[in-house]
């Protein structure tokens, strides 16, 4: 927050009289950490099933947040980052400019899971938001971690054979 503080009118009850120099005004900055944009990451893990079939998605939705001031315009890029998980093949990249109107306070990013079709233990994927193009807010919590959950999943298990 700024304010301009400015002297004007000198009065004073002293002999001497009053008088303002040359520099008669100045800018006062307030800063308040509690009140500092930040864009983060709703949550930091997400646990997804893998669809069923052949066609079918599954969406899971990340929350990206700004708390604080929000009287300003923020934009942030998020993207997706493969891990165990492969885009294209368990699921759909993202890579989007998320723009913060002056009041908002939340957007969620949407990702497809697809289906893959085959056995696998659980794959993880990342999603992460870069800095404020505005310069505006900070970055903060910048990475969430996305876990594919294979739906048909069962332990593999060999019982020995009974000696003969």
């Amino acid at each position: 927050e700024e304010l301009r503080l400015v002297l004007g009118n000198p009065k004073s009850e002293s002999p001497f009289g009053a008088s303002i120099g040359e520099q008669n005004e100045t800018l006062i900055k307030i800063k308040d950490n509690g009140d500092k944009a930040i864009i983060k990451f709703g949550e930091t893990k997400f646990s997804v099933s893998e669809p069923k079939e052949i066609g079918q998605i599954t969406v899971v939705k990340i929350p990206v947040l700004r708390v604080g001031d929000t009287s300003k315009v923020s934009v942030v890029r998020v993207h997706t980052k493969d891990g165990s998980a492969t885009s294209g093949e368990d699921y759909h990249p993202v890579s989007e400019d998320i723009e913060f109107k002056e009041g908002e306070t939340q957007h969620f990013v949407e990702v497809e899971i697809l289906f893959d079709g085959i056995r696998e233990m659980r794959e993880a994927f990342t999603v992460h938001l870069k800095p404020d193009e505005n310069m505006v807010a900070e970055t903060q919590i910048n990475k969430a971690i996305i876990y594919i959950e294979e739906t048909n999943s069962m332990a593999d298990v060999t019982f020995p054979s009974i000696p003969q």
